[in-house]
Order: C-alpha cells, then structure tokens, then sequence
C-alpha cells in the first residue's frame, strides 16, 4: 500500500468534498485510529453522532471501496509507524518505550524542554504583538476551555484578574452561557485553547464574538491551523510527537508569555491592582490576628 493510500493524504486531496457530517466522521477516526481501525462502521458513526451510511459514503468518497477498505488503510498507517492520531494511554507507553531504560524524570523532561524550545519556531512575534493588543483593549475578557485545557482557562481568567483585567473562565456552552456572555460586546475578547481536536462548540463561539464585535485569539497546537472561522489571532506550536507524550506545557507557556507581555504593557495597572489584593490580604491577616470578642 502505497503512500497515497494513506487516510490524511486523502482527506486532504478531497477537502473541498466534504460535508460537515464527514468532518464529524473524520474527528471521530483520527481521535484514535487505532481503536477505528478494529472497530465497525456503526461503532465509528456512533462516535461520530452521525448514521452509519454516512461513514460508509465518507470512504466511497475518498476513493476506498467501503468502510472495510478505510479500516486497512488506517491499520497499515498503525504498522507504519504513521498514526498521528492514538490514545492518551498509547501516547505515554510510545514515549516510555523509545526512552528505554533511562529514568522517567530524564525522558520527561527531555520532552518538555525540546517542547518549549521550539516555539519560537512556530509562533511569530507579530502574532504574539497583535494577541497582546487584543488584550490590552479588551473591556472584559472570556476563556473558553475544554477537557485537561479547562486548568489552563482557569489559570488564565485567575492570572488576568489579577493584573486589573475582568476575565472569566467557560468550560462548556449549554443552557446558561447566554448569561454568561449576553454582555459580549464590541471591544470585548474571546480567547479560547483548542489542543489536540477542535472542540465541538469553538466555532459557535469563535462566530458569536465576530458576530458581537469583539476579537478572539485560539492557543493551540498543530490543529491550530485547522480551525474555522479563523480566529483574530492564531498563537500555536507543536506539544511533541502526535504519537507520543503531548505536554500542557506549551500552552501554558503561551498563556504565560501573553500574560508576561501585558504586566509589561501596562505595569501602572498590574501594579495597582496587586497593591489592592496585598492591602486586602494585610487586612484581612490583621483581622485574624485581633483577639475575637466574647
């Protein structure tokens, strides 16, 4: 089987065939391929929220004879070694087992540093310049998150309040985020991470800001790219090999260096800000100290 066979290459032949269903078939495949590639049509449509004629007519569509036909392809990509899509678990014992028998704290920190060290290669500093001014302007700000990135929304929106912004964290869209965003307006900031997939309400939300006015920036990794509508500002880099170990490092680290450019943008009002928190905080230890009345 040549290399033409190979399922990436060709979804990518045929993009501007595919539908919206197949987009859903697609992420439910190469979330794991291997799982997909000893699973049946119907348990890949299921995955996938769509009828199991669908995923049949997505591998008639990229020239393969049926679902069977796909299935082989995605389990020789596996034989291969070109499997970029694999589970958590599979991803961790890969990185183990190239690192032999070295201590596990040498190999893991092997993977962060060489991780962290090569996003100057992928994000380009008018990118970063642009993110920062979106920031900087912004009336309030909202994060949005899913899965293992949700600490990171958090640790942003926390970060960001205290250097005077208002930043909230969202974890998912459903029945109360109109609340929650009703107020989103011109001038205001979206900022969302999307690691490893695109999460399935981005696009809705990415629309809504455009829509309202406002700015968005996405921290991502290679999907980065990928992402429709296109966010305002694209801050993205590789998190390791797709079939290894991916590291929450990386994008910390962006939502870090975002964080460190705007302390130094606007240092009066990080400044004044922190004096509040630590006034309060010497108030409050006052508060405790003072002998408690009967």
């Amino acid at each position: 089987m040549d290399d033409s066979n190979n399922l990436r290459n060709r979804i990518q032949r045929y993009q501007g065939r595919l539908s919206k269903l197949d987009a859903r078939v697609i992420e439910a495949l190469l979330a794991d391929p291997i799982a997909a590639s000893y699973g049946t049509a119907k348990e890949v449509a299921e995955l996938a929220g769509v009828h199991q004629t669908t995923v049949i007519r997505f591998a008639r569509k990229l020239g393969y004879k049926g679902y069977l036909d796909l299935r082989e392809a995605l389990r020789h990509d596996h034989r291969e070694g070109n499997s970029e899509g694999t589970s958590a678990a599979s991803r961790i014992f890969n990185r183990l087992q190239h690192g032999g028998e070295r201590p596990t704290m040498d190999v893991f920190l092997e993977i962060e540093i060489a991780a962290l060290r090569g996003i100057p290669n992928h994000v380009a500093r008018d990118d970063l310049t642009r993110a920062v001014g979106y920031a900087t302007e912004a009336a309030r700000i909202f994060i949005f998150a899913r899965g293992h990135a949700g600490v990171l929304a958090d640790h942003l929106a926390m970060r960001l309040d205290r250097l005077g912004f208002r930043a909230e964290s969202l974890h998912f869209v459903d029945m109360l985020t109109p609340q929650q965003i009703a107020g989103f307006r011109q001038g205001d900031l979206l900022i969302a991470f999307a690691l490893r997939r695109v999460p399935e309400q981005l696009p809705l939300l990415l629309s809504f800001a455009g829509a309202r006015g406002g700015r968005s920036i996405v921290i991502s990794d290679m999907i980065g790219p990928s992402i429709r509508p296109r966010p305002d500002a694209l801050l993205a880099a590789p998190r390791g090999s797709e079939t290894e170990w991916q590291t929450l490092s990386v994008p910390m680290a962006l939502a870090n260096i975002l964080l460190l450019e705007l302390s130094r943008r606007q240092p009066q009002r990080a400044g004044e800000t922190l004096g509040r928190i630590e006034e309060t905080r010497e108030e409050l230890e006052d508060l405790l100290r003072r002998p408690q009345q009967p």
